[in-house]
């Protein structure tokens, strides 16, 4: 018998989810045949994989698990772990799928300075990487932004309406220039 997604025994109405010898139905509705329902019952329980990732990563905060496709021989896991400066340590565990072994192990601390650094980009945008300092200085950086765009539109605002006052004065349609004119001509 297998177990669906969410845990209750069995499949979605009208899918046959059985062992050896029958013939179910994948989630895409497409039969399978006797060798891939084998191979699956073949493989380790997600029990094994997450015990085998623990003890990889005993200081762990956040698991994620991609599901291998039927026929996949390998189960990836990104863990996030707790004890580190980086606020998402995140290291990449490769476990076999039909034995749970331990395939290849990429912990955080083991990047490459390209990958570190490319790991701190987001973190240190936000203002993530040195808690509250780090936020203050992005609001600051923030800010900044803002006032900038303020002074550019106070700028262009300016501009256009010295623009607006030359073009009238060149066309002698001025209204500054009219009250000038006005009182001499009336003496």
């Amino acid at each position: 018998m297998s177990v669906a997604a969410g845990g209750a025994p069995g499949g979605p109405a009208g899918h046959q989810t059985g062992g050896e010898g029958v013939t179910g139905m994948d989630r895409r509705g497409r039969a399978r045949d006797n060798a891939e329902l084998a191979s699956a019952s073949s493989r380790a329980s997600l029990d094994a994989l997450f015990i085998m990732a623990a003890q990889q990563a005993p200081h762990w905060r956040l698991m994620t698990m991609r599901l291998p496709q039927p026929g996949a021989t390998q189960v990836t896991i990104m863990i996030e772990e707790a004890d580190s400066l980086h606020p998402y340590p995140r290291s990449t565990l490769t476990l076999d799928a039909t034995t749970a072994g331990v395939v290849k192990w990429e912990p955080f601390a083991n990047y490459n300075l390209g990958r570190t650094i490319r790991s701190w980009v987001r973190p240190v945008h936000t203002g993530e990487a040195i808690g509250f300092i780090g936020q203050l200085i992005a609001l600051l950086a923030s800010a900044g932004g803002v006032v900038l765009m303020y002074t550019g539109l106070a700028l262009a605002w300016r501009r256009f309406w010295q623009f607006v006052k030359r073009r009238r004065r060149a066309s002698g349609t001025a209204p500054d220039e009219r009250r000038d004119i006005a009182p001499s001509q009336a003496s």
